[in-house]
Formats: structure tokens, C-alpha cells, sequence
């Protein structure tokens, strides 16, 4: 995930982005410890230089996410690139959701699908697996679906997301409340049956239950 795209169309001058002798001394200036420190966890962002597992790296739980499902963002060397780790139980799904262009999701564990479709269209699906490159175009609403036997995590990384005034990411707010996050409750029927579907695939059924009744019990009403 790289920014290089945008500055070499911006100054067109490849002597003046490679060769430009500028030292950004705020990001790194010789620190012999920049790459061992343990790193600050502020609730979800954690500041940090350095992430040594990212496969096993424990998470926080994330709730507004859905399917009870664990998350953590990283402040990486005081950079402008925003990256997250996400993690959701066997026969689980997340929520669609929609936000800006150049998020890149790098599948880390288990296997699935991601619907994802302009608003208005029908979805498109990708499967995915360990490896997997996921990168949903500009507001595209796209949905996680793990299907496999082991919980499902991956690796995301973006330069920005909409956020409210509360500084709280639109694509984790309810549609019913303003955001591009459609609830459980307002999904296609079919997305139900497809799940159960491709689990059968594995002889596993869907753990969503619980999931459903949790939302149905704090669900904001519709926008009239």
C-alpha cells in the first residue's frame, strides 16, 4: 500500500520524488528502539512501529462490526495510511458496509466470499482465501462472509475513511442512522440461504443466531 501513484502524477518530476534529499526527521530520525517498542493501545488504535505477528496478534472485541467479531488499528511510524486487523468466529459474517476508494484487504486465515455492488446493482461475488487481495472500488458496499473451519482474519489497509463529527468511521454507523452500514435486519433474504449454502459445503451450519437477536434488541428504528 503506497501513496507513490498519487505524488508522481502530482509533481511529475521523478528526480524530485526519488531523488528529493529531504529527511522527514518527525517519522524517523536513527531511534535505536523504533522497531522494538512495544507500541501505546489507545481502545482501538494501537501506535505502534512494528507488528511482529499479525496472524495471532490478539484483538479487542468490535461489536458495531457485528458477529462478535475482534479488530485493532495501527498508527504505523506516524504515517497517513490508516490499517486494521479484523477477525470474525466459524459461521459468521459481517456486516455490508461502504466507504472510500484504495482500501486493499489481505485475507490472513480461512475462507469465504465478499459480495460487493454499487448501490442500486445486484452484488457481485469473490471468493477468497489465505493470500486473497480483496479491493472493493470507491462506495462499492461489500460484505465478509467466512465459510471456512477456522475463524476468518484478515489484513486491511486504506488511506481514509469518512468519519462523523464524533470522529467514528460512517461505514461502522447504520444506514437507519446516517452511515453506509446495513444492519442485519435489512438484508437481502438470500444472504441468509447463500451462506448456509456454501458452510454446508463443510458440514458446518450458520452461528448467527445470537448475532440477530443481539441486534434486533438495540436496532435503531428506520429513518422515515
Amino acid at each position: 500500500m503506497t501513496n507513490a501513484p498519487t505524488v508522481i502524477n502530482r509533481y511529475d518530476d521523478l528526480n524530485f520524488v526519488f531523488d528529493c534529499p529531504y529527511d522527514f526527521k518527525n517519522r524517523f530520525a536513527g531511534e535505536l528502539d523504533y522497531f522494538s517498542s512495544k507500541g501505546e493501545q489507545d481502545d482501538f488504535p494501537s501506535r505502534t512501529n512494528f507488528v511482529p505477528d499479525a496472524v495471532n496478534l490478539p484483538l479487542l472485541a468490535a461489536k458495531e462490526r457485528g458477529a462478535g467479531g475482534g479488530h485493532i488499528r495501527f498508527n504505523m511510524a506516524r504515517g497517513t495510511i490508516a490499517s486494521h486487523i479484523s477477525q470474525f468466529p466459524v459461521g459468521t459474517y459481517k456486516k455490508a458496509h461502504a466507504h472510500g476508494p484504495g482500501a486493499h484487504v489481505i485475507i490472513l486465515s480461512s475462507e469465504g466470499y465478499s459480495p460487493m455492488w454499487p448501490k442500486g446493482e445486484e452484488p457481485q461475488r469473490f471468493d477468497w482465501q489465505v493470500g486473497t487481495l480483496v479491493v472493493p472500488p470507491n462506495m462499492w458496499f461489500h460484505q465478509h462472509f467466512n465459510s471456512g473451519p477456522v475463524p476468518a482474519r484478515y489484513l486491511a489497509f486504506k488511506h481514509w475513511s469518512p468519519r462523523n463529527a464524533q470522529g467514528v468511521p460512517i461505514s461502522w454507523i447504520s444506514r437507519r442512522l446516517g452511515g453506509t452500514q446495513i444492519d442485519y435486519a435489512d438484508e437481502h433474504p438470500k444472504v441468509r440461504r447463500l451462506f448456509a449454502d456454501a458452510l454446508a459445503r463443510h458440514s458446518l451450519a450458520p452461528r448467527m443466531d445470537d448475532v440477530y437477536a443481539s441486534e434486533a434488541a438495540q436496532l435503531p428504528p428506520r429513518a422515515a
